[in-house]
């Protein structure tokens, strides 16, 4: 999270996340998502934050095009760890 970020209560942040500086959340965030502004919109994938945690550039592009899209064939191209963050994202009823 970004410096002077807000999070309304009951909301969730997807593991792996980006929130900018100043952006107030206000609905549940995807996970590896980047969002900002006020309120806080998905802007892509946190294609940094994938790559500094070791994942190649082609998972950092199928997260971001399954973060556009919600393809579900995309989604089981995933590592398993990144598959099980989106998953769990669903089945708590969040929106991607």
């Amino acid at each position: 999270l970004g410096l002077g970020v807000m999070v309304h209560q009951r909301i969730r942040i997807g593991p792996g996340a980006m929130v900018g500086m100043g952006a107030i959340v206000t609905r549940n965030l995807p996970p590896y998502s980047l969002s900002v502004g006020n309120p806080a919109r998905r802007r892509g994938a946190n294609i940094v934050g994938l790559t500094r945690a070791g994942y190649p550039a082609e998972v950092a592009d199928l997260v971001a095009a399954y973060l556009e899209v919600s393809n579900p064939e995309t989604l089981s191209q995933l590592p398993n760890e990144i598959k099980a963050a989106f998953e769990e994202y669903h089945h708590l009823g969040a929106e991607a």
